[in-house]
């Protein structure tokens, strides 16, 4: 995003010529109507509302964050800059340090889910598309997602854990980090963002732990780091992401039935709630652990990976001659666990 105060000023530099060359045609032709002089006012109202803004966006940082404070300790009002500095979505121009930030996310955990919504409003419904913030957003507190409105980017992590239903819910289009969604008990009505750079939390991470179906649950087409789907006990209507960059967790499953598993996992892949490995089919490569501590026996499982890079786990009663040839296929990887 380009300096906000560069562009501040050089509308305000076009402005002024635009003011100046509309002055001497209105001389030049001798008008000098109400409706002239109010054509230049409007010309000057403008260009005073644009140095308030280079003003503002000039202002030290550290000073914001003190007025933001004190007004929200105060449970004064926030306009629409001041909301757009607190979320992010107004980029500050200047340098933020750590503390900075560290400050900005504790403000924004002083606001109440009502206010937070009220907030995310005013900094965004003026804005065109495609409309980002930069960093986290922490919504955590927040139980229905009626009136939310969120941009089409989010550079960091967004929290929604504490959301039990996605009805009325619009999500980024791109997050850059992790998307908590733990609380959700059924994907009715939930889609997802088309690309999520880091975990998926169904249980981003993508954790979406909470759901139970898979029932009308779409997932993107790749995630680049863990998706999170413990709650599921049945993989009946699951489609995964062909490509995982991190771990797959989906230790609520008891049956490989009508389960495909991804193409490419990154890292982990944890199946221990699995007693039979009936249809199971695995990926030609794990880049971490395998975990079917749940499975007594192998049988059944023709398409081992080529290469797994971590452990593979096992239940301690897998038959010797069964754990000898995975042993030999995978030496010094094999661990035996209680399920």
């Amino acid at each position: 995003m380009a300096d906000i105060c560069e562009e501040l000023q050089k509308q305000l530099h076009e402005l002024d010529v635009l003011r100046k060359s509309c002055g001497s045609l209105l001389l030049r032709e001798g008008m000098e109507s109400d409706a002239a002089k109010k054509t230049i006012e409007e010309f000057d109202t403008l260009a005073e509302h644009l140095r308030d803004e280079v003003a503002f966006y000039r202002q030290p940082y550290s000073e914001h964050l003190d007025i933001l404070e004190k007004k929200i300790d105060d449970k004064k009002p926030l306009d629409r800059r001041e909301c757009g500095l607190l979320y992010g979505v107004d980029r500050y121009p200047g340098n933020v340090s750590d503390a900075e930030k560290v400050k900005r996310y504790t403000l924004i955990k002083k606001r109440t889910g009502a206010e937070k919504k009220e907030d995310l409003k005013l900094a965004l419904e003026e804005l065109t598309p495609p409309r980002e913030i930069d960093g986290d957003l922490d919504l955590g507190d927040l139980t229905s997602a009626e009136g939310l409105i969120l941009p089409e980017e989010i550079g960091g992590d967004l929290w929604l854990n504490s959301l039990t239903s996605a009805e009325g819910l619009i999500l980024p289009e791109e997050i850059g980090g992790n998307l908590w969604l733990n609380s959700l008990t059924s994907a009715k009505g939930l889609t997802l963002p088309r690309k999520i750079g880091g975990t998926l939390d169904l249980s981003g991470t993508l954790d979406l732990n909470g759901l139970t179906s898979a029932e009308e649950l779409t997932l993107p087409e790749e995630s680049g780091g863990n998706l999170w789907l413990n709650g599921l006990t049945s993989a009946k209507g699951l489609t995964l992401p062909r490509k995982i960059g991190g771990d797959l967790f989906l230790n609520g499953l008891t049956s490989a039935e009508e389960l495909t598993l991804p193409e490419e996992i990154g890292s982990s892949l944890f199946l221990s709630g699995l007693t039979s490995a009936e249809e199971l089919t695995l990926p030609e490569e794990i880049g971490g652990e395998l975990n079917l501590g749940g499975l007594t026996s192998t049988e059944g499982i023709t398409n081992w990976p080529v290469k797994i890079r971590g452990i593979v786990k096992m239940n301690t009663v897998l038959p010797q001659e069964e754990k000898a040839k995975l042993e030999k296929r995978y030496p010094g990887q094999v661990e035996c666990v209680n399920s």
